[in-house]
């Protein structure tokens, strides 16, 4: 837990930082007074995102790998993680979907890590290739190369995995030890044919999209006058941001890119403000909801007949 300690240290040094510099008083006025119609878009396209089409995405690959699970029980699932993966450091708490799954419809623990792995890449490389267009946007080529580097790596080392999983499917390797098991049940993620991968790659794409667009019009609910092909550069760069997993949520960090890349656009209170309420309809909503949903969740996971050993 060390690690999730250092996380929310970082996260107040930040905001102190932040709220040392400018005015506080001038931020809350900014939250409060809000445009509200703009903003209650915004929290009805960030559910739409976070819960439907990203529900609708996991149900895309658990289909593919031969379990129908229904989009209401992954949009149940996801917003029981939401309080775990800020509890837990290096967002471990997303693996508690694997351990759900496990116990409630038989997915082999080590396929469930699988998949959970698949659509982290999934969504990484998007918003990577995002941040790409976003960094040669803002001119910062450095920046740019750096992330279209880590964008070929995550792609050659999805090849190369893909390669190993594969060369690991054979009686030989059911039958070896412990690890050799976990790799031979990880084989229907590894056998999804780029037919398979292409609307799971759209639904991510859309939710990211969709994302985009509630960051804008928080901006139109504060009055910030900026142009859409800037919203569409940046806030990728943001969302990338707040994705890094050494802060509490993504927040301070998120809040410091905007105010950064948006600074000709608007007062960096106003910037804050825009930072902080896009934290809030983007995280922050969705872990108090999943508070209510973790005590069932968690007794979902904990049934007496939970998968012996040799089912992991």
């Amino acid at each position: 837990m060390l690690w999730w300690a250092l996380g929310v240290v970082v996260s107040v040094i930040i905001f102190g930082i932040l709220i040392n510099r400018l005015d506080a008083q001038a931020v809350i006025k900014n939250a409060i007074g809000v445009w509200k119609l703009p903003l209650a878009l915004s929290l009805f396209i960030s559910l739409a995102a976070n819960l439907g089409l990203s529900s609708w995405q996991w149900r895309t690959v658990y289909d593919e790998i031969g379990y129908s699970i229904p989009v209401e029980e992954h949009a149940f699932v996801k917003l029981a993680l939401y309080p775990l993966r800020a509890a837990l450091p290096l967002r471990a708490g997303d693996l508690g979907r694997a351990v759900y799954l496990s116990a409630q419809h038989r997915v082999p623990v080590a396929l469930g890590v699988a998949t959970h792995g698949l659509i982290l890449i999934v969504n990484t490389t998007i918003l990577l290739y995002l941040s790409v267009i976003g960094f040669l946007g803002a001119g910062h080529i450095m920046l740019s190369a750096m992330a279209f580097t880590l964008f070929g790596g995550i792609i050659i080392g999805v090849v190369i995995g893909r390669n190993y999983l594969v060369s690991a499917q054979t009686t030989e390797a059911k039958r070896a030890g412990w690890f050799e098991r976990q790799l031979y049940k990880m084989r229907p993620v590894a056998d999804l044919s780029l037919n398979s991968l292409l609307p799971i790659t759209l639904l991510g794409l859309v939710t990211l999209l969709a994302q985009i667009v509630s960051f804008s019009l928080i901006a139109t609910a504060l009055d910030v006058p900026i142009p859409p092909e800037k919203i569409f550069t940046y806030t990728p760069i943001i969302m990338l941001a707040g994705s890094l997993p050494f802060t509490f949520m993504g927040l301070g960090v998120r809040e410091w890119t905007t105010i950064r890349l948006f600074a000709p656009f608007a007062g960096p209170e106003t910037l804050l403000s825009l930072g902080v309420l896009f934290s809030v309809i983007d995280q922050l909503i969705f872990a108090f909801i999943g508070l209510i949903m973790l005590p069932p969740f968690i007794k979902a996971c904990r049934i007496k007949d939970w998968p012996g050993v040799k089912e992991w």
